[in-house]
Parts: structure tokens; C-alpha cells; sequence
């Protein structure tokens, strides 16, 4: 199995700021282009990934709507007490995205620009994308971006007026 630092930007620690998980995922979202990705609120398919959602205090999870699509973004803050649980959950899934996502040929460049690390007030993220480091780069602004929706490559619930 490799490690979950393989192939991924582990770069130096994002500057510590007030943001909180979502407001990280839409400066992500602002500094790349991405496919349509549903965000991941319900414990069942965090779990299916590998994370476990009473482990963490605050997150964002967004994966692909197609599976033809590899790219990723986990942003998880662990409750006091659970760093080394969610750093292990979130290795896993790397390993398991490295190793398994590059059934097509261009998901190799989007796995290879994964960049992964942890923020100073203790966010660990993934960020599958060919330019996860620019996104990573990005990720601390603030005041944060407005969080994309439908339009902008991130799928929102819409009201279709059926009851």
C-alpha cells in the first residue's frame, strides 16, 4: 500500500486563520476549475469513504458526481482527542484514491497534483485535483470566496416543486 504522502504536495502548514471548513472548500473551489462534486453530509457515505463524521468537530467532503471523476476535497477538523483516528481515515483514503483512481488515463494527472496537509488551528485536507497545490495555496484566504453553486461546477439542491 502507499503511503499517503505519495504523489501528494505535502507542502508546509497553511497560515492559521478564522476560517471554518466550508469557508476553505468554496476558496478551493475558487481557484480551480472542477466537475460537478456533491457535498457529502451524511454519515452512511462518509463512512463509505472511510471517514468517520463523529470523529470530527468540523468538516467539508465533496466527491465527484460521475465516477469517472477522481477528484476529491476533505477538509476535517478532529474533536480534541481524535487527531491520530482521522489522520489515519484520511491517509486511507488517500492511499485508497492513489491506488485505485487511475482507471482512466487523465485521472493520473489529477491523483499526481493531490495536495494534502494540515492548517495550524488542526485541519487536515485532501485536495484530489491536478492543481491541488494551487488550491491548497489558496484554500486560507480571507475573507473567504462565496461558495459556488450549480452553475459553477459544485451541485446544489434545487427546487424542482415536487413535494
Amino acid at each position: 500500500m502507499a503511503s499517503a504522502d505519495a504523489g501528494a504536495d505535502m507542502g508546509g502548514d497553511v497560515a492559521e486563520g478564522a476560517l471554518n471548513a466550508r469557508d476553505m472548500a468554496a476558496n478551493i473551489y475558487a481557484a480551480a476549475e472542477w466537475p460537478m462534486l456533491m457535498e457529502i453530509t451524511d454519515s452512511e457515505t462518509a463512512q463509505i469513504m472511510g471517514i468517520d463524521l463523529g470523529l470530527l468537530e468540523d468538516y467539508y467532503i465533496a466527491m465527484p458526481m460521475m465516477s469517472a471523476h477522481v477528484t476529491e476535497i476533505i477538509i476535517a477538523k478532529p474533536i480534541a482527542g481524535n487527531e491520530d483516528a482521522v489522520q489515519e481515515q484520511i491517509d486511507a483514503r488517500l492511499a485508497y484514491v492513489q491506488e485505485n483512481g487511475t482507471f482512466y488515463p487523465e485521472n493520473e494527472k489529477v491523483v499526481a497534483g493531490a495536495a494534502y496537509g494540515k492548517t495550524d488551528d488542526g485541519y487536515i485536507y485532501v485536495i484530489v485535483h491536478e492543481n491541488g497545490s494551487v488550491c491548497a495555496d489558496n484554500m486560507m484566504n480571507n475573507p473567504p470566496a462565496e461558495m459556488p453553486g450549480a452553475d459553477t461546477g459544485m451541485a446544489e439542491e434545487e427546487d424542482n416543486g415536487i413535494a
